[in-house]
């Protein structure tokens, strides 16, 4: 994947003016004309306070559980381990995806022709300052894919595997793993989301269901204060006995 440009980041005010233009744009194309100009401003876009490596070319073909795998890998080794902090930085995300990943976007979740562009936009394009939840980061874009792999990028597999991406390779074969494993409170205990990664893993295809029912049990079952404490060995021990 080719590099591009350094990645910038939105000003808040900047933020806070799109946030507007998502509301009263009368249409998809009025929306992108006004972003655009204000993105040309100079005072609406400020330099990364930390060095990255530049940023690649996302990946809109192929088929889709690989490619988005290698975006997301590739994301993650451009912006390197930055800390969790800027990771959050609604500022960041909007800007990358109106900016250098829009095309990327406009195919992986177009408005045009959505018969709700404008809920489209403020889930999958934009974050508002305030906003930037674990939930709203998973569903975002692009946010999505450098949280998926700093949240799974080093994690040790059941199976021993010395793949440092086994775990992202698995929770981007699906897009409902995404959702069942990682926007739920329950997916931000990193043993517990190890456990049922390896888990989705064992199932193979047709995992997706089974995951959203598991998560949904031990949640109900435990509580999400209880699963925090867990080891990954524990976690590995109560997802077998909840899956037979």
């Amino acid at each position: 994947m080719t590099e591009v440009a350094e990645p910038r980041c939105f000003t808040w005010d900047a933020l806070a003016e799109l946030g507007v233009l998502a509301e009263e744009a009368a249409d998809v194309p009025t929306f992108f004309l006004e972003a655009d100009r204000l993105m040309a401003l100079p005072e609406t876009t400020m330099a990364l306070p930390f060095e990255t490596g530049g940023l690649p070319r996302l990946a809109v073909s192929g088929e889709r559980a690989q490619s988005e795998f290698k975006n997301a890998q590739a994301l993650y080794l451009s912006l390197g381990a930055m800390p969790l902090v800027a990771g959050s930085d609604a500022r960041l995300w909007t800007w990358l995806a109106l900016g250098p990943f829009r095309g990327y976007l406009s195919d992986r979740w177009p408005l045009e022709g959505s018969r709700n562009w404008r809920g489209r936009l403020t889930d999958r394009w934009l974050l508002k300052a305030g906003t930037a939840t674990s939930g709203r980061l998973i569903r975002h874009g692009i946010a999505r894919l450098w949280w998926l792999a700093e949240l799974t990028h080093g994690s040790p597999s059941e199976e021993g595997s010395d793949d440092e991406w086994h775990h992202l390779r698995v929770a981007l074969s699906n897009e409902d793993i995404v959702l069942h494993v990682f926007d739920r409170d329950a997916g931000a205990v990193p043993a517990l989301r190890v456990a049922v990664l390896d888990q989705v893993a064992a199932w193979g295809p047709g995992a997706a269901e089974k995951a959203k029912s598991l998560m949904m049990e031990m949640t109900l079952s435990f509580g999400y204060k209880d699963l925090s404490y867990l080891s990954v060995e524990d976690a590995r021990e109560l997802v077998k006995s909840l899956t037979g």
